[in-house]
């Protein structure tokens, strides 16, 4: 079970020292989790709005852009959505959001659901609106995109499916009360909705929701996934599995009998669950496969992690195949010391991608244990993976810090914990991140590399902050936080080097990338930013930076952040040659013939392929000794089918890969 920590943090003390209660544990095996609590209602506090006019400097080290704001975290990026996805067919980077705002002389809100696409590698943004209401709010959106046919090079010819919370205006209590989902789908210029929630059961209701899909010639499916919400007097932990297939625009919704409650150990009350959360991918024949690390009913002293897959779009499933728990003891004994024990952290973020058939990756935290269990040893980032029909287990990275009481935390935020949801006075609560360390698994879009992506503390940059939260509570100093990420390649099975994309002084929140990724080294990569305060009626008017960079409360406006991640290739991988470049395929979409261009820095043994979707090489354009210098190929493509190829250049056992669209 979380408890909600009152955290003091001193600066005299490194590495940082929090002070909690005393029911802090080392293991999390016991724990139960609640559900998740958020903002079931929106009220507008009495006080002049926060300016988001001016831009604060960002003192970040990759190359923001602000691209748009949000009215607050809480109600959009805090919570289990998926708000951020890339298709690779048309180049097309998509952000579902809501924007609220009073129109003149009106008394209620309206509220406006749309999409933020850019189709140049977030060069330049538009919008798509898909919505817009009045009297009502759309909260904690997730967006599934799918390509009809795989053979759209447009963003306008993509369709899309959305959930949302739905908020509507109650005038009895002058609030807007969340009252279910509200869904939405676009096929072409045909723009679908409705409010109705589509049950599971009778007693379970959808809350929270993550969306994945899948595009195929002959399928167009999104899925829809996650921990549901009971009626009163029912068990919290059920899982449930929905699915909208856009060519017959029909929908399905159900718990699994391969999911069902019993499969799991059993909670000591209706209102908690050990349960972590669940997540979905799909390969490439669109096999669909549940991810959950979970204490089986088997097994129900060891958390571990299972998959159930679904082969016919998740009408039927087939029961959780599990990871052998003996792996996760092995592992723990050859990374540190004998009698070791290991705890998988639940109930935050992890990562999932599906790599083959049958062949997965899942990423956690993994807290070590000594053999006594009173004295944390080790702090891993792990990967889970199955391949070639066997289980494994390999480190990742370190991650975090723990003190010598035993404490360890994820990165914090500050929101308002004001018992009286109508009461205008604030009361700041510091409390762990509820995503955790934000951790993410993604793949790129030619199927060579995996990348985890996470959020941690910065033990090297200690931020002196001497200042009091408006309950009091006083902040002696803090870490930074900054994003992290390392890779591998599917067919090899070793990480990188981690690397620290951001590594300043900012305290970075709320990040996302999407499932799929243009490249290696381009990475799309969202954040949020607090709009910096000017308002001296605001009751935070004042904090320091890094405590304003923490707030997530509703009427907290936040911009949205957006970058690429270009250099994550690092020095263990550079070859003697140090820079190559691959350019776009001229012209895009192909019709007939077309021109890859490529530049080296030296002399160099290079080698250019052509690769079909199913990754099989079609075509050797160039292979051989080149001269430093600019080269270009003529590529003949008389004797291929439409569809999407990718083309890599190969220099020195460094690689490059983008695509190319062929039509006829």
């Amino acid at each position: 079970m979380k408890n909600i920590f009152a955290i003091i943090l001193v600066i005299a003390i490194l590495p940082l020292s929090l002070v909690s209660k005393p029911d802090k544990q080392l293991s999390d095996l016991n724990h139960q989790k609640k559900p998740q609590t958020p903002p079931t209602s929106f009220i507008l506090k009495d006080y002049p709005p926060v300016s988001t006019g001016k831009i604060a400097d960002l003192p970040q080290k990759v190359n923001y852009k602000i691209i748009d704001f949000v009215d607050d975290a809480n109600f959009s990026f805090n919570y289990g959505v998926t708000p951020f996805v890339y298709d690779p067919i048309s180049n097309s980077m998509i952000i579902v959001l809501s924007h609220r705002y009073v129109p003149e002389n009106a008394e209620r809100f309206s509220d406006s659901l749309y999409l933020l696409y850019s189709n140049n590698d977030g060069g330049s943004w538009n919008k798509k609106l898909l919505q817009l209401s009045t009297g009502v709010l759309y909260m904690n959106s997730s967006l599934a995109t799918v390509n009809p046919g795989n053979e759209s090079y447009n963003f306008n010819d993509l369709d899309h499916f959305v959930v949302a919370r739905y908020l509507p205006y109650n005038p009895l209590d002058n609030n807007y009360s969340a009252d279910g989902s509200y869904y939405l789908y676009k096929i072409g210029d045909d723009i679908q909705s409705w409010n109705s929630d589509k049950l599971p059961t009778s007693t379970q209701q959808w809350g929270f929701s993550k969306l994945a899909s899948f595009s195929s010639p002959n399928s167009q499916m999104a899925y829809r996934y996650g921990v549901l919400t009971p009626n009163e007097g029912y068990q919290y932990g059920h899982y449930g599995f929905g699915s909208f297939d856009f060519l017959t625009e029909s929908d399905n919704n159900m718990i699994p009998t391969a999911w069902d409650i019993t499969k799991y150990r059993p909670s000591t009350a209706l209102n908690l669950s050990y349960n972590n959360k669940m997540y979905l991918d799909t390969d490439e024949d669109g096999v669909i496969y549940a991810a959950v690390s979970n204490m089986f009913a088997n097994d129900p002293d060891n958390r571990t992690v299972g998959i159930s897959r679904s082969a016919d779009n998740g009408n039927t499933w087939l029961e959780f195949e599990k990871m052998p728990i003996s792996l996760l003891d092995n592992y723990c004994v050859s990374e540190t010391e004998s009698g070791a024990y290991g705890d998988l952290i639940a109930f935050e973020e992890d990562g999932f991608v599906v790599t083959g058939e049958d062949e997965f990756s899942y990423v956690c935290k993994l807290r070590i244990l000594n053999s006594a269990r009173n004295a944390i040893i080790g702090q891993h980032l792990i990967e889970m993976y199955k391949q070639n029909e066997t289980w494994g287990i390999r480190k990742v990275a370190d991650y975090g810090w723990f003190s010598e009481q035993g404490f360890s935390y994820s990165p914090l935020v500050v929101f308002d914990h004001n018992p009286d949801r109508n009461s205008n006075t604030f009361m700041d609560s510091l409390d762990e991140n509820s995503r955790g360390m934000e951790i993410q698994l993604s793949k790129t879009a030619d199927g060579q590399y995996i990348i985890a992506k996470w959020l941690d503390w910065n033990v090297d940059r200690p931020i002196d902050v001497n200042y009091k939260l408006l309950n009091g509570e006083n902040i002696g100093s803090l870490y930074a936080t900054d994003i992290y990420m390392a890779y591998r390649r599917v067919d090899e099975d070793q990480w990188s080097a981690v690397r620290n994309v951001t590594d300043d002084d900012f305290y970075n929140k709320l990040t996302f990338i999407p499932s799929v990724v243009p490249s290696i080294n381009n990475i799309p990569l969202l954040s949020l930013h607090t709009v910096e305060i000017t308002n001296t009626q605001y009751p935070r008017y004042g904090y320091p930076p890094i405590l304003n960079q923490m707030l997530v409360d509703q009427n907290v406006p936040q911009y949205i952040a957006y970058s690429n991640v270009t250099n994550l290739l690092g020095v263990e991988n550079e070859s003697p040659v140090k820079n190559f470049a691959l350019n776009d395929v001229y012209p895009n979409p192909v019709t007939s013939n077309a021109e890859i261009s490529f530049t080296l820095d030296k002399p160099a043994i290079s080698k250019l392929e052509l690769y079909n979707s199913l990754g099989e090489r079609v075509l050797l354009l160039q292979e051989g000794f080149l001269s430093s210098g600019t080269h270009a190929v003529n590529v003949n493509t008389s004797n291929l089918t439409s569809g999407v190829y990718y083309y890599t250049l190969t220099v020195e056992g460094k690689t490059a890969t983008k695509i190319l669209c062929l039509t006829k």
